[in-house]
């Protein structure tokens, strides 16, 4: 005869169920690439006399980053509503990456002349990537959670 464990053990909520899934895993990575994004370049200028660089921490890439974090945390709760949070959390990122990449190129079609040359940084790529990335990976895995669910509920 088994018993089921008890439901205060001292083990972590990811050693007690299962490992961590694959959708889990990518929204994990998908914070870090946010964050990692905010800390690269988001715009370059590039002059005969070298070249200048702004990265996402001097601008919304400090946001993008806090966010990226929250999105990370709500996503060890292992509930469909934390796992939403984190889509939503993750569709902010985009918006906030999409609309500085559009003044960043605006600004890049105002300054390329023979003398300097702009373009959008690999930081700002990263995190609307890893942002797109979390929201669909968010949304996957508040599916497997729903279809979890549904299966404890016909078992019993």
């Amino acid at each position: 005869m088994s018993f089921p464990p008890p439901e205060h053990s001292p083990q972590s909520a990811v050693s007690r169920n299962q490992s961590l899934t694959i959708p889990q895993l990518l929204s994990f990575a998908a914070a870090a690439a946010v964050i990692i994004g905010a800390l690269l370049d988001w715009a370059v200028i590039q002059t005969i006399l070298g070249s200048i660089s702004a990265t996402g921490m001097e601008g919304d890439g400090k946001l993008t980053a806090i966010l990226a974090a929250i999105a990370g945390a709500l996503l060890l709760r292992k509930s469909a509503g934390a796992t939403l949070g984190a889509a939503i959390t993750f569709a902010i990122v985009v918006a906030i990456a999409a609309y500085d990449y559009g003044n960043v190129q605006s600004a890049i079609d105002n300054v390329n002349t023979t003398v300097a040359k702009a373009s959008v940084g690999v930081g700002l790529y990263l995190t609307l990537i890893g942002g797109i990335g979390g929201v669909i990976a968010s949304l996957v895995r508040r599916g497997e959670l729903a279809a979890a669910r549904t299966q404890q509920q016909s078992d019993n």
